[in-house]
């Protein structure tokens, strides 16, 4: 089970995905289509994990809301992640930790600033912004 190839436990991993036919499934589904295939549960919470590290699967949490809004009803769900993915996540990040150093930078005492002085701020910080 430790020795399973990165190659095959992706292949595994996509055999899962492939049976539901669907890119993102219950946690529960994950593990329980690893049973029927004559896994362990521990075995099958081993490859879920190992898939975790290696990046091939991502998971989340998902609840459904009650009519004040409160959660119940809470599922672990898994995502089948390519390199493609993680590259798309990973310049999501990126990009959204560049706007929130855009925002800090404008708000560094912007109120005080006068107009001239506040124009000449975003063109010296979108500047900034291009050459990374």
């Amino acid at each position: 089970m430790n020795k399973m190839p990165q190659e095959d436990l992706r292949k595994t991993i996509k055999k899962i995905f492939d049976h539901y036919g669907k890119k993102i499934i219950t946690k529960e589904e994950f593990i329980n289509y690893l049973k029927k295939q004559g896994y362990t549960y521990q075995q099958a919470i081993q490859i879920y994990n190992k898939a975790a590290k290696q990046k091939i699967i991502a998971s989340g949490l998902v609840s459904e809301l009650d009519e004040e809004g409160y959660p119940i009803n809470r599922k672990i769900v898994v995502e089948y992640m390519t390199e493609e993915d993680w590259k798309i996540e990973e310049d999501e990040n990126r990009e959204i930790i560049k706007q929130e150093e855009i925002k800090r930078m404008l708000w560094e005492d912007w109120e005080s600033l006068p107009e001239k002085e506040k124009a000449k701020r975003i063109k010296e910080i979108l500047k900034q912004v291009e050459q990374e």
